[in-house]
């Protein structure tokens, strides 16, 4: 890896970051260390340290193997585990007030909470601290132009090395070698390779959240228990709490957005929300003080997800992350698959040669990502429905399920593995990992229970393993 040089203030950089979110800040500082010269556009002021944590949209992210993966790599997991907190499970309160605890892994091991704004925060301070990596605030991406490359700038203008301006005052036309899209599911840089006729397909799921936040206790405790990650699942409707390091806990309510049912298109009045509560989630209720100010001040946000065909354009643009592939949050991997997709694109460009054949790079990388990507985008929109389903409505014939198959677990616990383990715990590329869960789901129920029902929970654990070997394929 060649060493980054530091990079003047009128030295145009080869390389354009759109976008210091998430992803940005990872993609722009594993960039910088290979080839310096890299410039990260982000059209938000730079956040000041003191400025409290935004309300209304902050919902949490997760950070597990993948995401700690790229994190060690850019040499600041430690500063994130400083702000993060150990999650060991979900714990599901029912309507009745039974608490069922849901561990994450059969070995006792844990995902880590974070807000995202702090998190953000740090990478974004990290980017700053980059030799050969220059951040630039409030500059506006308005258009790309992926054949030259170059990127149209609002909030540039007085910087020195912009080769060329657009003649209109406060924009600027900076001129480039590669852009990077990191821009979010509303992307201007994905935007500019749909105009040569890729197709997009957008949907909010007809869900949307708000959010809630419970405060600490009266002593600055916790008010739940802190170790989880806790759900009140009511079918289609769900309300979830993130534990946060000063005792609060940060709140989602999710609901459709329309519907002449409970919908937040129904609930007309923060009076209306606080009825919703006593109703469905009664114990939360008296730990909300101002649950009718909350709900009337915050807004409601669409879950948004997206998939484009094509996520480079020759060997000058690429996207990563949510500019690819906004995904549902209900598994916790959007943000560990965008640093997944940084790091995998940081190797395909180490394997490039040098020079790089950033074409080839390009390429390797969209046909390796691309697969595990549409698996963990199905998978996330399916597991909403899980968590929303609660297990006190299960049916006999989905707790049979749940039991065999987690017997099955037990039983081979190194031959069969849950795929939120495979996802959370381990870096086997997504498509793989739910390849053989479904192979596992058919092995059960047509294989298992399909000729032995409700014998496999008598069968003593050997019996049960010679069944089993019995009747898996043979490779």
């Amino acid at each position: 890896m060649r060493a980054a040089e530091p990079l003047s203030s009128d030295q145009p950089a080869p390389i354009v970051v759109v976008g210091a979110g998430m992803v940005g800040p990872v993609v722009a500082i594993y960039l910088a260390r290979r080839f310096g010269g890299v410039t990260l556009l982000e059209r938000q002021s730079a956040p000041a340290p003191a400025d409290p944590v935004p309300t209304g949209r902050s919902l949490h992210v997760v950070v597990s193997a993948r995401g700690w993966h790229a994190l060690r790599d850019l040499g600041v997991e430690e500063q994130v585990l400083s702000i993060s907190l150990p999650l060991r499970g979900r714990l599901e309160h029912s309507l009745t007030g039974k608490l069922t605890e849901q561990p994450y892994s059969r070995r006792g091991q844990e995902i880590w909470c974070v807000e995202r704004s702090r998190l953000n925060r740090l990478l974004r301070a990290a980017a700053v601290a980059t030799p050969g990596l220059r951040v630039r605030h409030d500059a506006r991406v308005l258009a790309v132009e992926p054949d030259v490359p170059a990127v149209l700038v609002e909030g540039l203008e007085g910087i020195a090395g912009i080769e060329g301006t657009t003649g209109v005052e406060g924009r600027a036309r900076l001129t480039c070698e590669h852009v990077v899209g990191c821009d979010g599911a509303f992307s201007r840089v994905r935007e500019a390779l749909t105009d040569r006729h890729d197709r997009v397909q957008m949907n909010t799921l007809g869900l949307g959240y708000k959010e809630i936040r419970i405060p600490a206790g009266p002593d600055g405790g916790w008010p739940l228990p802190h170790q989880f990650f806790h759900i009140w699942p009511r079918n289609r409707l769900l309300f979830s709490a993130f534990p946060n390091p000063g005792g609060d806990f940060t709140g989602s309510l999710f609901l459709p957005l329309h519907g002449d049912d409970i919908s937040f298109e129904t609930i007309q009045t923060d009076g209306d929300a606080v009825a919703l509560f006593q109703q469905l989630f009664p114990d939360v209720v008296s730990l909300i003080p101002d649950l009718a100010e909350q709900y009337e001040s915050h807004p409601v946000n669409s879950i948004v997800t997206m998939s484009c065909d094509r996520w480079i354009w020759r060997d000058t643009v690429a996207l990563v992350g949510d500019s690819a592939h906004a995904m549902a949050p209900f598994m916790g991997q959007g943000m560990n698959c965008g640093f997944e997709d940084a790091r995998i694109l940081d190797e395909c460009l180490a394997r490039a040669g040098e020079p790089a054949d950033w074409a080839g790079a390009f390429a390797e990388y969209e046909s390796l990502r691309k697969p595990h990507v549409e698996a963990i985008a199905e998978v996330s929109i399916q597991h909403y429905q899980h968590l929303a389903s609660p297990t006190t409505t299960a049916t006999a014939q989905d707790v049979l399920r749940q039991r065999v198959t987690g017997r099955l677990y037990d039983v081979f616990s190194t031959k069969f593995t849950p795929l939120y383990e495979r996802c959370a715990f381990t870096e086997e590329p997504y498509a793989e990992a739910l390849q053989q869960h479904l192979a596992t789901e058919r092995l059960v129920d047509d294989v298992l229970i399909g000729r032995d029902g409700n014998a496999l929970l008598d069968m003593s654990r050997n019996e049960f393993a010679d069944v089993v070997n019995r009747s898996r394929p043979r490779t």
